[in-house]
């Protein structure tokens, strides 16, 4: 019978072994990666280290686990019987009852080369571990890559609708001080005695000093919505609403029967100066008329910006 267990008991020390060493390698590759799999691994570890020994030990504890068996049951070890004489009378000797040996194992000339086995087992067991571990690394690194590409580009147009929607307001301030139409239906809209008015001018000067502020890299790291930029072009839409809102209102209203004739008769005269239909005289002349009509205006507050725009157009009129 003992013969018969070696080779089991062999081929189940070399399965613990070798299961001990997958049950390590895959407890190593939880416990690093414990952050992807919600933890763990450690004592999967553990478990495969002792059931590596277990499996190492197992032919040494059962050879033991026999003989202390054999110890305790009192069974006399095999002893040889003397060799009888030529001139005794031969007697009957009973027959020894078959006692069962400790197991043992087939001899190995070189023990140290049973080291190769698990040892093997924990280099294949590291490879495969270094290998899941570097493919992953790189599949995280690649997705990080392309998230923050992501982030990069959603973060560059936020910063450029915000600027256009800045450019965009910037026109309509332009718009309203150089439209003469804006400028005599809407004159609080240029006044800076008007509070709405004078807060929409703040309003954009602050923008325009916050834009310096903008970010030049790293725009996916800086949070749009709280930078002093986009609260300061937040801040210059609704005093550029409250301010139209309020010029709507007003109209021209406060402004005299005889300059809303004179405003009247400077739109006819700058329609005439703009017509290429029109003579140079006639344009000249217009241009000059127009000129001397805006002087004469008390109740409108004109931007230096449409006065300078009909004196460039004058001057080029008389050369």
């Amino acid at each position: 019978m003992s013969d018969s267990l070696a080779p089991i008991l062999t081929i189940a020390s070399v399965l613990m072994v070798a299961v001990g060493g997958l049950v390590t390698a895959v407890g190593l590759f939880r416990w690093v990666s414990r952050r992807e799999y919600g933890g763990g691994g450690g004592f999967s570890a553990i478990c495969g280290i002792v059931l590596m020994l277990m499996g190492w030990l197992l032919p040494t504890l059962f050879n033991t686990l026999t003989r202390m068996l054999r110890t305790l049951s009192g069974e006399p070890a095999p002893t040889s019987t003397a060799k009888p004489s030529a001139t005794a009378t031969p007697t009957a000797t009973p027959t020894p009852p078959v006692e069962s040996d400790p197991i043992v194992l087939p001899r190995v000339e070189n023990l140290e080369t049973l080291w190769l086995i698990p040892l093997g087992l924990l280099v294949l067991a590291a490879v495969w571990f270094a290998v899941g571990f570097g493919r992953r690394e790189l599949a995280k690194r690649r997705a990080e890559q392309r998230r923050l590409a992501k982030a990069r580009a959603e973060a560059e147009g936020r910063w450029a609708k915000l600027k256009e929607r800045h450019r965009s307001l910037e026109a309509k301030v332009l718009h309203a001080e150089t439209d003469w139409d804006m400028l005599f239906s809407y004159p609080a809209l240029t006044d800076v005695n008007v509070p709405t008015t004078a807060a929409m001018f703040r309003a954009m000067n602050a923008a325009t000093s916050a834009e310096v502020s903008m970010p030049e890299e790293n725009l996916e790291r800086t949070n749009t919505a709280w930078h002093p930029y986009a609260q300061a072009v937040d801040d210059f839409a609704l005093a550029w609403e409250a301010a139209y809102r309020h010029a709507k209102i007003l109209g021209q209203a406060g402004i005299p029967a005889e300059e809303r004739k004179k405003v009247a008769e400077i739109r006819t005269l700058l329609a005439m100066a703009e017509n290429s239909g029109s003579s140079d005289l006639e344009r000249r002349h217009a241009y000059s008329r127009a000129q001397r009509l805006i002087g004469e205006l008390t109740s409108y507050h004109l931007p230096e910006k449409a006065l300078a725009q009909v004196e460039a157009a004058s001057r080029q009129m008389l050369t």
